[in-house]
């Protein structure tokens, strides 16, 4: 029993002096900095739908010369807004009995960014 104790003990004086010999040193910190917002981006889509292409386009036409109104009426130079993406694309409907895709429509839509 008295041996047992006695390696505990010595133990604990070995890990206790490897302890002494570390030199660590920690280092932690955090930063904030925050200023007034001077710019804002907004992102506007406008979409239609129709059975033809060209239709789906002119629908799509006139909701952007509303929007493209709107945007004047804030003084908004036209350097300051621009098409982020203009898409044509047909719209699938599937027939069950023909196991076929067939176009069903169309859609074009156009996205806006200002800034």
């Amino acid at each position: 029993m008295k041996i047992v104790l006695g390696l505990l003990l010595l133990g604990s004086l070995a890990s206790a002096q490897s302890l002494n010999d570390m030199h660590v040193l920690y280092v932690s910190g955090d930063a904030v900095k925050t200023a007034a917002p001077n710019m804002i981006v907004v992102s506007v889509e406008s979409w239609a739908r129709a059975t033809s292409a060209a239709q789906a386009q002119q629908q799509q036409s006139v909701q952007y010369g509303k929007i493209k109104t709107a945007i004047e009426k804030f003084k908004i130079k036209n350097e300051d807004f621009q098409t982020q993406s203009y898409v044509v694309s047909p719209e699938y409907v599937y027939d069950q009995k023909t196991q076929v895709s067939k176009i069903n429509g169309y859609r074009v839509s156009h996205s806006l960014v200002l800034i």
